[in-house]
């Protein structure tokens, strides 16, 4: 399924990218939600990106950047590895303190135009930087886990241009997504929680400024 989502999000990139040219700039606020531990769910964030987009208005290809953080609470243990069954890695609430960093080249096919409102297929792909840090509630030193991970979003995505007198946009969209490590850790007792991968839902909201209108 992940391998399925990076190389088709690679072959509507590829198809886009020969049509494009550079039209609008904008910012969305970003929440990604995944039930992997510990990642945390939702993580909050933003967004900023470029979008490009053919003279003929078909494809449209967009380079973005994105923070998000969050926090979630779970019981569990607060070691890893090979440790001795001692009390103070006995299972306890714990607090996972979620952050990521993403860059994504995405494409966009509008499927639907009526005046001012427009419906697209969107897809993109994503190389991010996870990092979690896990601390027992009551107080003590942190678990941490990173990964660098690549993986490809598809989803949907509409648009709204409120007057047809300004070139700004109201724009909200909905997408699926999965990842997979850049390189695997081959260390036995190691904590690498995202060694396995992840899935998620992507959900962005926000407005984009247009050199030319709909």
């Amino acid at each position: 399924m992940q391998r399925w989502f990076q190389k088709s999000a690679i072959l509507v990139l590829v198809v886009a990218a020969a049509e494009a040219r550079a039209q609008t700039v904008g910012a969305n606020a970003v929440v990604l939600v995944s039930s992997h531990e510990p990642l945390g769910s939702p993580l909050i964030g933003g967004e900023f990106f470029v979008r490009t987009r053919g003279a003929d208005s078909t494809f449209s290809l967009s380079i973005s950047g994105a923070r998000m953080r969050g926090e979630a609470d779970r019981f569990g243990v607060p070691c890893a590895g090979l440790v001795p069954p001692t009390a103070d890695c006995a299972a306890r609430p714990l607090r996972d303190e979620g952050r990521v960093i993403a860059g994504s080249i995405g494409a966009g096919y509008p499927v639907f135009r009526h005046q001012r409102i427009r419906f697209s297929i969107i897809g993109d792909l994503t190389l991010a930087h996870f990092q979690v840090e896990t601390r027992p509630k009551a107080g003590g030193d942190a678990l941490v886990a990173e990964e660098m991970m690549i993986g490809a979003y598809m989803g949907g995505e509409a648009a709204w241009q409120p007057s047809s007198r300004a070139p700004l946009a109201i724009e909200a969209s909905a997408a699926i997504g999965a990842f997979s490590p850049v390189a695997s850790d081959q260390v036995v007792d190691g904590y690498t929680p995202f060694e396995s991968g992840l899935g998620g839902w992507r959900m962005r909201v926000g407005l984009s400024w247009r050199s030319h209108l709909f």
